[in-house]
């Protein structure tokens, strides 16, 4: 039910995002950005790509994709002649969005702003080394809130500075080996406060 609610949203903001394109002056800014995921074990950040239009006068339709992977540490199969190697566990967390930010200012001042942005979160739990590969892919609903400040470093370039909150459902581990080795019948979502600094070019 969630993620049908979420992919209705996420179709109306793309209708949206294509009506503001084709008929609202200007041009689509596009951005790369990055974060900082403090989560054990062994988080190695977030990167994300993006696209944003003017909307109205101080709102932008918003997407981007972001990248997020996590080494969950080693686990132990079953074998038939004894254990097994041991396999290192990975999952890999990839939210897309679409939404709205609002600027205080507008999207090309200096000042401060929010954004707010329904996901649909791609959830891939894999092994690797052992004896054989194990994996899953499993999408979730999610969110993406974020505060911070907008800095315009030159005409055509804008600096955002802030603290994302990123969060998903839960969902099953559909790899009975995968179940088996972590004890686990489902995986926990996203519940992350990720640092994050965003550089946008408008072409």
């Amino acid at each position: 039910m969630r993620s049908t609610v979420v992919v209705t949203v996420l179709c109306t903001l793309v209708v949206l995002l294509f009506d503001a394109t084709v008929s609202s002056a200007g041009s689509i800014a596009y951005s790369l950005g990055a974060g900082y995921v403090d989560e054990s074990p062994n988080g190695l950040g977030l990167a994300s790509l993006g696209a944003s239009k003017l909307a109205w006068r101080h709102f932008e339709v918003t997407a981007d994709v972001a990248y997020m992977h996590f080494d969950r540490g080693t686990v132990s199969f079953r074998c038939f002649d004894g254990p097994c190697p041991e396999s290192h566990l990975k999952t890999s967390v990839i939210p897309v969005s679409i939404g709205l930010a609002g600027y205080l200012r507008g999207p090309r001042r200096s000042g401060p702003y929010g954004e707010f942005s329904p996901s649909l979160v791609v959830n891939r739990w894999s092994t690797e080394g052992g004896a054989w590969y194990e994996g899953f892919t499993k999408v979730t609903a999610g969110l993406k809130v974020g505060l911070g400040g907008r800095v315009a470093i030159f005409e055509n370039g804008r600096l955002d500075l802030g603290v994302l909150y990123l969060l998903s459902g839960s969902g099953e581990i559909k790899d009975p080996a995968i179940r088996d080795a972590t004890g686990r019948h489902r995986f926990d979502g996203l519940t992350e406060v990720v640092p994050f600094a965003r550089l946008s070019i408008t072409l």
